[in-house]
């Protein structure tokens, strides 16, 4: 992110002491990245004794919503997890030992444990979002890593 962020530094000039940098669009991998980006902007003006004016910064997912308008609601967060947790009560258990095999504890026959769907649902939710934002699915990535690492 040091070298991306010294790229757009260079980009541009200061202009009484302030380096405007609000015209420039720029794409981070996901959201941590977008962080080390800004904390390296910020290390960048203190060494050239400037003030600078943020760029606009975006994941992958990020960008598309810069070019269409969403027309429904859109789930955060918590609302993607219990989407997960429906689909996971709802599952069949053989489904579900897939996804998490000798990691559920449970029963054949015998329903999950209210913690175990929660913790199964956090999980999957945070690999959704990971996956969504560097713009690929679940099946491409299960695709990438039976030819990657045919071991799994």
């Amino acid at each position: 992110m040091r070298a991306l962020a010294q790229h757009v530094w260079s980009s541009t000039t200061a202009h009484h002491g302030i380096v405007d940098l609000s015209d420039a669009l720029v794409m981070v991998p996901a959201s941590r990245a977008s962080r080390a980006f800004e904390h390296h902007l910020i290390a960048l003006a203190r060494e050239a004794g400037h003030a600078f004016v943020s760029p606009r910064v975006v994941t992958p997912a990020g960008l598309a919503s810069r070019f269409v308008v969403p027309t429904a609601n859109i789930l955060g967060s918590m609302g993607i997890q219990l989407a997960w947790r429906h689909a996971i009560i709802s599952a069949e258990a053989r489904v579900i030992s897939a996804l998490s095999p000798g990691g559920m504890d449970t029963i054949p026959g015998e329903p999950l444990e209210p913690a175990n769907i929660d913790a199964l649902a956090a999980r999957i939710a945070t690999l959704h979002r990971d996956v969504t934002s560097a713009c690929t699915d679940f099946v491409s990535v299960a695709a990438e890593l039976r030819a990657t690492m045919p071991e799994l």
